[in-house]
């Protein structure tokens, strides 16, 4: 510290008192310019320099925030407070892989805490180490046994790459014996109960449930009932909207996401119907729940004629309910905690999710299921809590992306002249084990066969490299010959590998949506076996909108069959080409879908008042 006169230190130490209560009293700026004159005297003591950073982390200056948790923990190296707060400030930074090294380093210094286990396991599942993230769980409840965050996370922690079938029957079973003790240890009859629901349900969402292949339907209203439990004792005043469009006025339609950005479900579905939506009739709000900011971003805001942008779940449900939308549509729902907390309250008289996690959201006060007719098997309404919409083709007004203008030339690594390359380009969680033999199957009548993978989650490549070798194995193949993994690509890179590759091989079980519409400018053929449910069957229904049914197999063996003649069979391969790219153009566009979404909304706002008055009589 520099030597000051009894009169400064003095006068620092009123500053630092005043600060105190700014900071409690709320008024976060005021408090941190006097924290910044106390900074001019006292650079290097650490309460002043901690103090400031917890109000700069408040004041959403993350990174600001960091720089002065890392300077107080040069003046008190290993104070655990310290410690945790730099790495909770790197974490809001989205520098995860540091934060992780300081949440490991918490643990160590205090490992009887549960939240400090709990936020490493959180800080590990995000970079992808998702055993370690298990560890870190079950510790949280061996020093916290009633640790309700800890609970749900380690129950979600099931939902994970399995190594066989019955390993996937073993993980599921596993999930809903852990769902069903969530829901008994929740207790919401005190603030602190009440404060633990809501901070466990923020946690993280039961996202990869869907990717096991089965129906979810029970199993999505037992965490949907259990999160609008949670939410209504949270928010007991955001439970019911009773506000309804006026005669001549325009129907206020709110788009509520995490993905207002270059992300699938913006391409595909937010995009074209805020863009489309005619302006006469409806007036759209954008509500987005997450901070990151690129060019879809700003094309967003361009559509809405009112975007707000808040990644706190109270404050975004006051700013809702005082705009007073008459229907909420809610993109996707499981992919982000805090619009899933949003779609649990009733901040719309209409409220509905669409297919951008193709799968029921379970929750109670969700109106409808906005989906695809082309994509719905005959008795997908069984598979919704949801009131199930069928809009008609794809149901999106789908535009594609401006390819680069340079020419796609490079060989792709590891394939060489005269191999038949076959892209497998899907999150490797959508290979589900019962369909590994499809790979050496199919080798095995094309002999120089490549396997393009794309690596997402280490853990997951080698769950899933494991299980090809064993399948490989079966029929004395090596896995080596004939997998490939790519690292993770940028738009260009994934271009140019579309273009490159010969075939394109669809998941079994959960099907290519972006992936598949991402192909098409390049004509490449494509394999698909559409199953029992919707999120099965978006590249059958892509391809059938184009009339290229060529390729849609009715069983795995004829999905193999396709495969293999496409490779062999050049006048077959160079027609279902030539298919695509003389149709493609019917994807492309489709505005037909965006005048069944302005009958639906303007027929739900009708239905929803009609029943308002018939249950109020």
């Amino acid at each position: 510290m520099p030597i000051i006169s009894v009169a400064a230190h003095d006068s620092c130490a009123r500053m630092q008192a005043i600060g105190r209560h700014l900071k409690t009293s709320g008024c976060l700026a005021e408090a941190a310019d006097m924290y910044r004159q106390c900074l001019e005297f006292y650079s290097d003591n650490h309460d002043v320099l901690y103090e400031y950073a917890e109000i700069l982390l408040q004041l959403e200056h993350a990174e600001e925030a960091a720089e002065f948790f890392r300077r107080a923990l040069a003046q008190s190296y290993g104070d655990p407070a310290t410690v945790i707060m730099l790495a909770m400030a790197l974490q809001r930074n989205q520098k995860s892989l540091e934060a992780l090294h300081y949440y490991r380093y918490a643990q160590r210094l205090t490992p009887h805490l549960g939240a400090v286990h709990l936020m490493a396991g959180v800080t590990a599942t995000d970079c992808g180490f998702r055993d370690e993230g298990r560890r870190a769980f079950l510790r949280a409840l061996e020093v916290a046994p009633e640790y309700l965050a800890a609970r749900l996370c380690s129950c979600m922690m099931h939902l994970d790459m399995p190594d066989s079938y019955v390993d996937l029957e073993r993980k599921r079973g596993a999930y809903t014996a852990a769902l069903g003790d969530l829901v008994a240890h929740t207790q919401l009859d005190s603030e602190d109960g009440i404060r633990s629901g809501v901070e466990a349900a923020g946690l993280i969402t039961p996202f990869f449930l869907a990717y096991q292949g089965r129906k979810d339907l029970n199993l999505q209203k037992v965490y949907g009932e259990w999160l609008t439990r949670v939410m209504k004792a949270a928010y007991p005043d955001y439970q019911s909207a009773v506000y309804y469009p006026k005669s001549g006025e325009k129907i206020r339609v709110g788009f509520v996401s995490a993905h207002f950005r270059d992300h699938s479900v913006w391409k595909i579905l937010t995009r074209g119907w805020m863009k489309h939506l005619d302006r006469n009739r409806f007036e759209i709000f954008g509500y987005y729940v997450d901070t990151k900011h690129d060019g879809a971003t700003d094309e967003a805001i361009s559509y809405a004629d009112h975007f707000e942008r808040k990644r706190d779940v109270a404050s975004m449900a006051r700013t809702i309910l005082l705009q007073k939308p008459h229907v909420l549509i809610y993109p996707e729902l499981m992919m982000d905690p805090y619009a899933l907390m949003l779609a649990a309250l009733r901040l719309a008289p209409v409220q509905c999710v669409a297919w951008g996690h193709p799968v029921t959201s379970g929750l109670p006060n969700m109106d409808y299921f906005i989906s695809s007719d082309l994509m719905e098997p005959p008795h997908g309404a069984d598979h919704y809590s949801e009131t199930l919409v069928r809009l008609p083709n794809l149901s999106v007004c789908y535009e594609p992306l401006p390819l680069p203008a340079d020419s796609f030339g490079k060989p792709i690594p590891g394939v060489d002249c005269g191999d038949v390359s076959f892209l497998c380009c899907q999150n490797l969680m959508k290979y589900l084990p019962q369909f590994d033999d499809v790979f050496p199957v199919i080798a095995l009548q094309v002999p120089r066969a490549k396997f393009v993978f794309l690596k997402f989650l280490a853990e997951h490549q080698t769950h899933f490299l494991d299980r090809l070798n064993a399948a490989f194995n079966r029929y004395a193949l090596s896995v080596e010959k004939h997998v490939i993994f790519l690292p993770p690509l940028d738009a260009f890179s994934y271009a140019a590998l579309n273009a490159g590759v010969d075939i394109y091989l669809d998941s079994i079980g959960w099907s290519g949506g972006n992936t598949t519409l991402e192909s098409l400018p390049f004509n490449k053929p494509i394999v698909t076996f559409p199953g029992e449910f919707m999120r099965s069957r978006h590249t059958a229904a892509i391809l059938r909108m184009m009339g290229v049914e060529d390729t849609i197999a009715s069983s795995v063996d004829e999905y193999v069959a396709i495969a293999v003649r496409l490779a062999k069979d050049k006048a077959m391969y160079d027609e279902v080409s030539a298919k695509i790219a003389a149709n493609k153009h019917r994807i492309y566009g489709d505005r037909e879908s965006v005048f069944a979404l302005e009958d639906f909304l303007e027929r739900s706002c009708s239905m929803a008042e009609s029943v308002r008055w018939d249950t109020s009589q």
